[in-house]
């Protein structure tokens, strides 16, 4: 996890894990570079062009809203995509009335079953290899950037790392698919107008 706060109205992240990133592995990130927060399950995400999101710190979300509430920028809340892909990784049973609210909530961001399953048997043996293998055993909320890390060898093992540049294309393509979960404007919540509700993950069955 990085670490983050702000200094003289920047986002200032160091210790970033993902080369891509414009903030990798040192960086800041002024007013006019951020073109809105993404908030997925409750989780505050930086958005930067060209498309991107940067890992906030779940206990810094706060600041970051109130960081964007001054600078004019908004906070929308998305269709948590990879948090709803990676359900099944969770160590916990994925039970049918859940999935078939997953199932329904992906369908709405135009991401069909066949879709769904060929991007989970894409990742499943690296997903299964960071959570279970390395007892992570996390049963509450894995999401992009627990796949990235995977795809990078952490907890999953060195034989999920990617090279440079496998990591550079997954990077690009598991973020263009992230953006599939935008709402339209009639659909979204705003922290800035004070009608954002923090979306909490779903309870488990243990």
């Amino acid at each position: 996890m990085s670490n983050f706060q702000i200094e003289n109205d920047e986002l200032v992240f160091s210790n970033y894990e993902f080369p891509p990133a414009p903030v990798y592995p040192t960086g800041r990130l002024a007013r006019h570079q951020v073109s809105e927060i993404v908030i997925l399950t409750g989780q505050a995400r930086v958005r930067c062009e060209p498309f991107q999101l940067i890992q906030v710190p779940f206990l810094d979300r706060e600041q970051v809203f109130e960081w964007a509430h001054r600078s004019n920028i908004p906070c929308n809340e998305w269709i948590d995509v990879w948090g709803n892909l990676l359900e099944p990784f969770l160590d916990t049973e994925y039970i049918k009335e859940r999935a078939e609210k997953i199932e329904s909530e992906l369908s709405s961001v135009g991401m069909n079953p066949p879709f769904v399953k060929a991007l989970r048997s894409e990742v499943s043996s690296m997903m299964k290899a960071y959570n279970f293998d390395s007892m992570l055993w996390d049963w509450a909320y894995l999401d992009i950037f627990d796949l990235l890390s995977a795809a990078r060898g952490t907890l999953s093992g060195p034989q999920y790392a990617m090279d440079e540049k496998q990591f550079f294309n997954f990077y690009f393509r598991v973020m263009n698919i992230a953006l599939q979960g935008q709402r339209n404007t009639a659909q979204r919540t705003s922290h800035n107008n004070k009608t954002h509700v923090m979306r909490k993950p779903a309870p488990r069955i243990l």
